[in-house]
């Protein structure tokens, strides 16, 4: 599926194509199984760009969330490794994850 000329770039159809891809990546998976962004990427018909900002715009809005119901400050007591980093151009915070951190 991966590299297919036919394959669309953007838009609704690129999203349910995506969405399908990882819907048969979880079903075939073992519980705990950890993939690679590019291995995704080919289960997904998309590049392993195209799925590494799908994880960061998805770990965004988490972080906002949990920032918005008091939760991330407890969270950064207890795992050391989130630490917040500048605004971003909308004004919203921004968490920074070091490696060993949640």
């Amino acid at each position: 599926m991966h590299g297919e000329s036919n394959s669309p770039v953007r838009g609704p159809a690129k999203t349910r194509r995506i969405d399908l891809g990882l819907g048969v990546l979880q079903t075939l998976s073992a519980p705990g199984a950890c993939w690679s962004c590019e291995e995704i990427a080919a289960w997904c018909g998309c590049s392993a760009q195209a799925v590494s900002a799908v994880e960061h715009r998805a770990l965004g809005k988490l972080r906002r969330e949990l920032e918005r119901r008091g939760i991330l400050e407890g969270l950064q007591h207890s795992f050391p490794g989130i630490q917040a980093s500048n605004a971003d151009a909308r004004g919203t915070s921004k968490y920074a994850v070091r490696k060993g951190g949640l």
